[in-house]
C-alpha cells in the first residue's frame, strides 16, 4: 500500500526585513568617548587617555578597555538588543537600536569609573583632591562620557 501525500510548507520569516535593516545600517557608526573640556580647558579625551593608559607618574587605571572587554557588558548589550527586538517594527529602527547600545555603554563606563579602580591614589593626590576615590576629582570626566550616532 502506497501513501501519496502532498506537503506544503509555509515559512513566514523576517529575513527580507532583516536584510533591509542591515542595508539601512550600512555606514552607521556609534562613537563613544569624551567630547568636551574640563574647567581648565583640557580635553576630556586627553584626561581619559591619561587615566586609561597611565604616564610615567600616573598608574594605568583601565576603565574603557575593561568595560568593553567585560563579559557582563557583553551580556547587557545582548539583553538590550533582545529586548528591543521584541518591540513593534518601527521601534526597532537602526537609530533606536544603536542609540540603546550607546546608552548602555555610557552607563557601563560610568559604573566602571565609579568603582574605585586600583591602585589607590598616592597620599599626595589624596591630600590635593581631599578624596581617596580614584578616577574622580571634579566629576567632569564621569559626566563627560557620551555617545554619538554618525551616518543617520
Amino acid at each position: 500500500m502506497a501513501f501519496n501525500r502532498t506537503v506544503r510548507i509555509r515559512d513566514k520569516n523576517d529575513i527580507p526585513k532583516f536584510e533591509a535593516r542591515l542595508r539601512e545600517a550600512d555606514g552607521v557608526t556609534l562613537e563613544i568617548g569624551f567630547p568636551g573640556k574640563d574647567q581648565e580647558g583640557k580635553t576630556l579625551a586627553g584626561i581619559a587617555s591619561t587615566n586609561e593608559f597611565g604616564t610615567l607618574h600616573i598608574p594605568s587605571r583601565s576603565f574603557l578597555r575593561t568595560t568593553f572587554d567585560a563579559k557582563e557588558t557583553q551580556k547587557k548589550l545582548d539583553r538590550t538588543l533582545k529586548a528591543l527586538m521584541t518591540l513593534p517594527g518601527e521601534s526597532r529602527s537602526v537609530e533606536n537600536l544603536t542609540e540603546a547600545l550607546g546608552v548602555t555603554m555610557v552607563a557601563e563606563i560610568r559604573k566602571k569609573i565609579r568603582s574605585n579602580i586600583a591602585p589607590p591614589n598616592a597620599l599626595r593626590t589624596v591630600n590635593l583632591k581631599k578624596s581617596a576615590r580614584t578616577l574622580i576629582d571634579t566629576g567632569r570626566m564621569l559626566q563627560g562620557v557620551d555617545y554619538a550616532l554618525k551616518g543617520i
